[in-house]
């Protein structure tokens, strides 16, 4: 299976495949939240740009993981779980500015991290790994499908040279 995988350019060991990308950025958001949190400094520069990651982040998930997964009976609930704590994680990010003080503000980033560590970590190690095979299953289906129809395209007779 896993050289069929590595064949179809989903080698689970490659740097740049899309989910060691989505852990890289899992790891650079729970860092900056970490500095922050570490300072006890609302430090809004670093915390502007992990918003930025984050929402970027969240979308490319729910654009093209989400869906795949939502269209697995295996992996329907784990798509629903990850949509929701996306949407508690922005509800989070709405309510900062109602923080009326920075004691308030850093308890709301100290729940965020909360929240977005528990999502990273049961998405490095529950969804991903299922996701990898909904994908892998979903690709074979697909390159079965072109394969079956090329077939019944009819082609030139080849003449013997």
């Amino acid at each position: 299976m896993e050289e069929i995988k590595s064949a179809l350019g989903m080698h689970t060991e490659d740097k740049d495949s899309f989910f060691n990308i989505l852990k890289q950025e899992h790891a650079q958001i729970k860092q900056n939240l970490k500095r922050i949190l570490d300072a006890n400094n609302p430090m809004t520069d670093l915390f502007s740009q992990t918003v930025n990651a984050l929402n970027a982040h969240m979308k490319g998930e729910e654009e093209y993981l989400y869906p795949r997964l939502e269209d697995n009976a295996s992996t329907r609930q784990m798509a629903f779980v990850s949509y929701e704590e996306h949407n508690i994680s922005k509800q989070l990010l709405n309510n900062m500015e109602l923080a009326t003080d920075n004691d308030r503000w850093m308890a709301k980033v100290r729940v965020l991290y909360t929240v977005l560590k528990h999502h990273i970590d049961v998405e490095e190690s529950e969804v991903f790994p299922r996701a990898k095979d909904v994908l892998f299953e979903q690709t074979e289906r697909e390159i079965r499908k072109q394969y079956i129809t090329q077939k019944t395209i009819p082609t030139a007779p080849t003449t013997p040279q």
